[in-house]
């Protein structure tokens, strides 16, 4: 009986050992570039074994910046590294320097999938908030879509201002739109106010024949570089110079990142509108400059 006893004790002993040993590490995914073009993103599977959701967050950024694969790229630059992050029930904070915010929009994209795929592939993580300069963007996993070669945003849904049909007022819609990451969010929206809803009540703010040279975000300002048919052949009343400058600068300034509007026209500061002084950053409030 004795020896009995001695063997289920072993063998509770030995099994107990035995559970205690097994991998209770988190399996996860850092996502890094695919190649030096840095067009593509391709992620590489690994363990976690920290304690805690920090401990393994820290591990994740710290295998962001530095890949331990000689052949993955950091979507990082060297001089760009958070200075905190929180967690908050399924939510982490990830907060960034100035240095984050004058990135090109192409490198920012790039980072804000990595970062937020990588952190929602933990089991504690649901959502992912990038803040920088008083600026916080939520993501979940599902606001990127991974499409080889490129980087796609999943669709989001904008605010759109057109002019209505005598350009005595203004028009708002709403649209779902794709943007690719060779063209930035900013000029994907612009873009968009090119092409009015099919209706008689729906005009774009855009004069006939103008073209979208350029967009681009700096300090919160949205410059949009435009060509001379901008001012050229716009109807110069105060009313419709109003409906123009505020469907543009309304639409622009509903986009997170976006303060403030500043018009180019083929790179030069703009003018020409003869109730607006165009050639300085406006809001979605301004005065005449007459």
């Amino acid at each position: 009986m004795k020896k009995f006893l001695l063997l289920l004790a072993f063998l509770f002993f030995f099994t107990s050992c035995s559970n205690s040993d097994e991998d209770t590490s988190e399996k996860f995914s850092v996502y890094y570039f695919k190649d030096q073009e840095n067009s593509a993103l391709t992620s590489v599977s690994l363990n976690l074994s920290g304690d805690s959701v920090t401990e393994n967050v820290q591990t994740a950024l710290d295998l962001l910046y530095s890949p331990e694969e000689s052949d993955s790229i950091s979507v990082f630059p060297s001089d760009l590294r958070h200075t905190d992050f929180k967690i908050s029930d399924s939510t982490c904070t990830i907060t960034f320097p100035t240095r984050y915010s004058s990135l090109a929009t192409k490198a920012r994209v790039a980072i804000d999938t990595a970062l937020v795929k990588t952190l929602c592939s933990l089991n504690q993580i649901r959502t992912v908030v990038i803040s920088c300069d008083g600026i916080d963007k939520s993501y979940s996993n599902d606001n990127f879509v991974l499409s080889s070669p490129k980087i796609y945003y999943s669709t989001q849904t904008v605010n759109l201002y057109f002019a209505n049909k005598d350009f005595s007022n203004l028009r708002k819609t709403t649209k779902n739109i794709s943007v690719q990451s060779s063209k930035s969010l900013e000029y994907t929206v612009i873009s968009s106010l090119f092409h009015a809803p099919v209706s008689p009540n729906y005009r774009s703010p855009f004069p006939s024949n103008t073209s979208l040279n350029n967009v681009y975000i700096s300090n919160q300002v949205c410059y949009i570089d435009l060509s001379p048919e901008f001012v050229e052949n716009a109807i110069h009343t105060e009313e419709a110079e109003a409906v123009i400058i505020r469907a543009i600068v309304n639409t622009a300034t509903e986009l997170p990142s976006v303060n403030s509007v500043k018009f180019l026209i083929d790179g030069n500061d703009a003018y020409g509108f003869s109730y607006f002084d165009i050639s300085k950053p406006l809001t979605d409030k301004f005065d005449s400059g007459k």
